[in-house]
């Protein structure tokens, strides 16, 4: 079963780096994308409201139930 993180907030552009606001903090989008990886998330989706400087951003973590499903069984040597 997967588990699901969307991160939703603000956005600005300071220099190279997209930072991200809301309630629980700031910080970069390469830095939160960075920790989430690093404990197992992968990145699903982005969107960005240009007009209102917000993003959304959807994270995963397992496998999908279809794809799991899908994958061969390997046979035994």
């Amino acid at each position: 079963m997967s588990e699901y993180k969307v991160i939703a907030g603000r956005y600005q552009i300071d220099g190279s780096e997209v930072v991200i606001t809301n309630p629980q903090g700031r910080g970069t989008l390469q830095g939160i994308l960075d920790h989430y990886s690093g404990i197992g998330f992968e990145l699903m989706d982005t969107q960005l409201d240009t007009v209102k400087h917000e993003i959304i951003v959807m994270l995963r973590k397992g496998a999908p139930m279809a794809a799991a499903a899908a994958a061969p069984a390997m046979a035994a040597p």
